[in-house]
C-alpha cells in the first residue's frame, strides 16, 4: 500500500499515494486484501513487550507522539489519502495503546462491585452509539484528521470494554459469538464475491454465508488446531 511498480523495468518504488500509481497497483496482488492489517498486528506484537512494561504515564506519552505524528502527516504533510489515514504503524499505535489504557482501567475495576444498571448502560450505550454513529453530525475540527463524533467514539469505546468484559467474561455465548471475529474478517470479502458471482448482491446473505462459513471454519480449523497446539504445550 506504501509502493507502486515500473512496468518496464518491474522495480518498486515508494509512492505518497497508491492510488495515482501506474496499473496495476500493487493492492491487487493479495492473495486475502483485508489481512493487509495483519502487518500491523504483527509489527505491534513485536513492540509491545518494550511498551507495556513501562508506566502508564510513559505510555500515555508514546499515545500523544503517535497522534503528534498523525497530526503534522495529516497537518503540514497534507497527506490526507490512503495508506496514511489508516494503515502506517506509527500513526495507528495510539489506537492499539488505547486497549492497552482499557486493560489498566479494567485492574482498577476488577475488584469492584457495580450493579447490572451499570453494565447495561455501557452495554445500550455503545451499541446504539454504533448504530448511529454515520448519522450523528460529524463536528469536523480545522486541520484535525478526526472529528469530535470520532474522538468522542474512541474515549467511549476505550472506557465501556473494561465494563463490559468484567461482566461478560464468564459468558460462554459472549465468548463464543467473540470467536466468530476473526473467520468473519478473513472470509467476509470471499464470500461476497462468490456469491455476487452468481446471484444479485444481497448484504443480508453475504453476512448469513459469512457465519455460517466462519462457525465452519471454527469447528473444523479453529477448535482442532488449538486443541494440537495445547496438547503440544502440555507435553
Amino acid at each position: 500500500m506504501f509502493m507502486g511498480v515500473h512496468l518496464d523495468t518491474g522495480h518498486l518504488f515508494f509512492t505518497v499515494d497508491f492510488w495515482k500509481s501506474s496499473p496495476p497497483q500493487l493492492y491487487n496482488f493479495l492473495f486475502i486484501p483485508q489481512a493487509w492489517s495483519l502487518g500491523l498486528e504483527l509489527t505491534y506484537y513485536v513492540v509491545a513487550p518494550f511498551i507495556v512494561r513501562r508506566s502508564t504515564k510513559s505510555v500515555v506519552l508514546i499515545i500523544l507522539l503517535s497522534l503528534g505524528l498523525r497530526l503534522f502527516i495529516y497537518d503540514y504533510l497534507k497527506l490526507h489519502n490512503d495508506p496514511w489515514t489508516y494503515r502506517f504503524f506509527p500513526t495507528e499505535l495510539l489506537f492499539f495503546l488505547l486497549g492497552y489504557l482499557s486493560y489498566k482501567i479494567y485492574v482498577k475495576i476488577k475488584s469492584m462491585h457495580f450493579s447490572i444498571s451499570s453494565f447495561l448502560f455501557f452495554y445500550f450505550s455503545l451499541i446504539t452509539l454504533i448504530f448511529i454513529f454515520y448519522i450523528l453530525p460529524s463536528g469536523e475540527i480545522p486541520n484535525s484528521p478526526f472529528t469530535i463524533k470520532e474522538i468522542l467514539y474512541f474515549v467511549f469505546f476505550t472506557i465501556s470494554i473494561p465494563f463490559l468484559f468484567k461482566f461478560l467474561k464468564g459468558s460462554k455465548l459472549d465468548s463464543q459469538i467473540g470467536e466468530l471475529s476473526y473467520p468473519m474478517y478473513i472470509s467476509h470479502l470471499l464470500v461476497s464475491l462468490i456469491y455476487t458471482k452468481f446471484t444479485n448482491h444481497s448484504m443480508w446473505m453475504v453476512t448469513v454465508l459469512t457465519i455460517l462459513l466462519s462457525l465452519l471454519l471454527n469447528r473444523f480449523i479453529a477448535v482442532p488446531t488449538e486443541k494440537y497446539r495445547q496438547a503440544r504445550i502440555k507435553k
